[in-house]
């Protein structure tokens, strides 16, 4: 579906839900929307067949979400299990209101949102997918955070060009610069650079947290970032999405190993690593 300028412009709270809608908020809300369950909530949801945002408030934070386009609104939508507790969790208690955490892969802004209200001082949320891209600038203005969120256009890669994007349908937050992954029916050019290009364009002189989810392309960021930046700039905490590791031309838990990281926690979908003193 395509995305409406003026859906996104209209003041959230212009798609409440209704009374059915209320009833599975409620049902998601008691945590029974697990399985089967949540696959029922989602379809109940769209029974009159009409594809309208949810303005909802979540763990505090208002956002309007998109659920048939995007997985994760989805998941945030109809899922009784709070989406990446763990990792939220972990960096709540470990960044401060003095820290700077970098959100790459930020989709609709839900880590950087959720941590901008719980006071964390800087957050770079990169983005470079043009619609996920207006979800998360109208997420971050609507809750007041643009003194605390800057988002940057882009997506991060080994070299400074443009490359075409491959949109996941029904996920758009799933789109991938490598071509395997999706039959795109849509591909947008976006502008790439590196991520240690990135730093000095923003300013960034120290990282107490990053976060990456870019869909099996978490080497090709990071490793030229890790060969050109000085230490001094290397994250003291990592949250990585290994699920696509499969696509990693290079060992990238292995040199995070070998240089300092250790591992923190690791679930089915992430990995957390902080750096010790060497």
């Amino acid at each position: 579906m395509e995305q409406s300028p003026e859906i996104v412009q209209k003041p959230w709270g212009s798609y409440p839900a209704n009374r059915r809608q209320q009833l599975i908020r409620f049902i998601v809300k008691i945590g029974l929307s697990h399985g089967s369950v949540k696959d029922l909530m989602q379809r109940l949801w769209y029974l009159d067949g009409a594809k309208q945002p949810a303005d909802i408030i979540h763990q505090g934070v208002k956002f309007r979400l998109y659920p048939w386009d995007n997985v994760k609104d989805s998941k945030i939508l109809f899922g009784s299990t709070v989406q990446d507790s763990m990792e939220l969790s972990f960096l709540k208690h470990r960044l401060t209101e003095n820290a700077v955490f970098v959100d790459i892969g930020a989709n609709i802004g839900y880590y950087s949102c959720i941590l901008a209200s719980n006071r964390v001082g800087r957050i770079i949320a990169v983005e470079p997918h043009p619609h996920t891209l207006q979800r998360l600038t109208f997420n971050v203005a609507l809750n007041h955070f643009d003194d605390i969120i800057e988002v940057a256009p882009y997506a991060l890669g080994d070299t400074e060009k443009e490359v075409l994007l491959n949109e996941a349908e029904g996920s758009l937050g799933a789109s991938s610069i490598l071509e395997h992954h999706h039959a795109a029916k849509k591909q947008y050019s976006v502008n790439m650079m590196p991520f240690h290009k990135l730093c000095r364009k923003y300013a960034i002189s120290t990282i107490d947290a990053l976060k990456i989810d870019v869909e099996g392309v978490e080497d090709l960021v990071l490793m030229p970032f890790f060969e050109s930046a000085p230490p001094s700039l290397w994250p003291k905490c990592i949250v990585i999405e290994h699920g696509h590791q499969k696509d990693w031309q290079r060992d990238l838990l292995g040199f995070l190993n070998n240089n300092g990281y250790r591992v923190q926690k690791r679930n089915d979908s992430n990995t957390i690593l902080t750096l010790t003193d060497k």
